[in-house]
Order: C-alpha cells, then structure tokens, then sequence
C-alpha cells in the first residue's frame, strides 16, 4: 500500500477525493475470515456440543445456502452471515427464542474477531498523508469495524453495501452517494480497489476514475479483462520479486 503514494501526484490536477476498498486493499483479508469462521464455529460447539459431530464445513457451506434462499442478501454481508448461521442452527431442533439469540451471539463473536487485527504501520502512514491531500472515504462491500481497526481517524466517510440500502460494488450506489455526500463530481473521485469486478467496475458505474491495487502480482488476463470492460483505470503491479512498482494505463 505504501508505494501506492509515489504515484498519487498524478491525479492530482483532477482528482478532489480519494475512495478506498477496505478488505485486501488496505490490509490482506482471507486469513482473518478464516480465523473468525474458526472462533464462531468454536463458540457453537461450546453452546451446542452436537455441532462439533459435522464439523465446520457445513457451517461454511451454510453461506451459499443461504444466498441461494435469498440473493438480495448479498447486499448485506452482516444479514447474509445472520441467515447462515440461523440456517446452520435450523437443522438442530433448538426452541426458536435459543436459536436467535445463538444467532446474534455468534455473529457477535464472528465481527469481533474480523476487527481484531493490526494494521501495517506503513498503511497508516499512506492515509495520513493521503488525508492531508484529500478527503478520502472507505467503500466497502465488507463489515469491517474501522473504529477498532484504528482507520476511522482518516476517513471522512464510511460507506458499506447494505446501508441506507446501498447495494454492494460493482453497483455505483456508494460511490454515487460519496459524489452526493462530498458535493464533489463523480469524474472527481478516485476510488482504489483491488478487485477488477467490483471496485474498478463499480468505478466505471459511476463515473469515477479508478486505481487497480495489485501486490499480488495478479495475472495479467485481468489487464485484459479490464480492457473486454471498458474500464478507464490505471493498474498498480507489484513485483514482489524485486520489489519494484509499476504504474500501467489501462
């Protein structure tokens, strides 16, 4: 993330204000889930020892489950982990008022624990002097508790898929509500995103300029998907080899 700064000066003539992704864009993502899928499958089996019989991947399963009852939830990933642990829960016979309070109790401990981690200090350092350039937001299709992860202090607004009815990226509807909220033009706002399908297209969705985060030395078929896209974006590819960045117009 730090290296992204040396290239921000770019933008500077157009661009007013700065969005950001959250999950494995400001900090890497799938560990943490994972570790939070664990303690909330942990908790169950505390609460109802017949849980530990299957084990988790039913409890992981439970997801697509549950989407597939209802794919409007995937607006809303805090309602979707709701449905599939009360889908989890439903094949277990409990008295209705002990499934839901289970329900909330578990994805207590979920969202508590995919908060509980630290966040690179040179990530820190990037939005501080970002925030002295711009204002910059958080764009999210996650649940991230910025207070607990210490980000809130540089965002000056947090948008989530799933309030005020936004629907998730690549849908323009956050970004849309960033341009409103900041009175600032769309064509005005960069949004920074790893993902080619959500962020960078929910970015040509509205209208805004886009930068492609890639530490992940991703393939380069996404360079040609974003093209087969239309996207107008610029790509950040990290070779972490040797440790160089490449800055590519799409």
């Amino acid at each position: 993330m730090v290296l992204a700064l040396k290239f921000y000066q770019h933008f500077q003539a157009s661009i007013q204000a700065i969005s950001f992704d959250l999950d494995d864009t400001l900090y890497s993502n799938d560990v943490v889930i994972h570790q939070a899928e664990q303690l909330q499958f942990e908790f169950l089996c505390g609460e109802v020892p017949t849980v530990i019989d299957a084990g988790i991947q039913p409890w992981l399963e439970a997801k697509w489950h549950a989407i597939k009852a209802n794919p409007e939830l995937k607006h809303d990933v805090t309602l979707w982990r709701k449905a599939a642990i009360q889908h989890g829960l439903s094949h277990l016979k409990l008295d209705k008022i002990k499934e839901k309070q289970l329900v909330e109790q578990a994805f207590e401990v979920f969202y508590n624990a995919r908060s509980n981690f630290l966040i690179d200090s040179k990530t820190h350092q990037v939005l501080q002097r970002l925030k002295e350039k711009f204002p910059i937001v958080a764009v999210t299709n996650g649940n991230a508790d910025i207070d607990r992860l210490g980000l809130s202090q540089y965002f000056v607004g947090y948008y989530r898929a799933g309030a005020n009815g936004n629907r998730m990226k690549p849908f323009p509807d956050m970004l849309n509500m960033v341009s409103r909220h900041l009175d600032i033009p769309s064509e005005s706002i960069l949004h920074v995103g790893d993902n080619v399908g959500s962020d960078l297209k929910s970015a040509q969705n509205a209208s805004c300029s886009s930068f492609w985060y890639n530490p992940a030395k991703k393939p380069c078929r996404l360079v040609l998907l974003c093209l087969m896209l239309n996207i107008q974006t610029w790509m950040i590819y990290y070779n972490c080899y040797n440790q160089n960045l490449f800055l590519y117009p799409v």
